[in-house]
């Protein structure tokens, strides 16, 4: 489910994006993607940035009754195709906590050199 989570996303960048995404900074581009988030659920769930430094960012997912691990993990790799796109050395999504079968919430940790 994480390869089609990255793939999709992958393909739902288009050119314009790809453009922007190479001249702004990491941390812009991934906190720009909560708000696509928020836009394309509005009705199910909410995304914050929890935390962020010059080389990570830490999201959290939450108030999503009803998401199952395999959501979690296309979530996961959406944020692997942000990751690759914006090209940051050594890109790294981690979900670090919740994010299983039952869990409501997710936080993931995208990190990079």
């Amino acid at each position: 489910m994480r390869v089609v989570g990255r793939v999709s996303t992958g393909r739902d960048l288009k050119t314009v994006h790809r453009a922007f995404i190479k001249i702004l900074s990491p941390s812009f581009v991934i906190r720009r993607a909560s708000l696509v988030w928020r836009s394309s659920f509005k009705n199910w769930g909410d995304v914050c940035v929890v935390a962020e430094t010059p080389t990570s960012v830490r999201f959290r997912f939450a108030t999503m009754p009803g998401a199952t691990a395999e959501l979690w993990q296309m979530v996961a790799g959406g944020n692997d195709a942000i990751s690759e796109a914006i090209r940051v050395r050594e890109p790294k999504v981690v979900i670090s906590e919740g994010g299983g079968a039952g869990d409501d919430f997710a936080v993931i940790d995208i990190t990079w050199r």
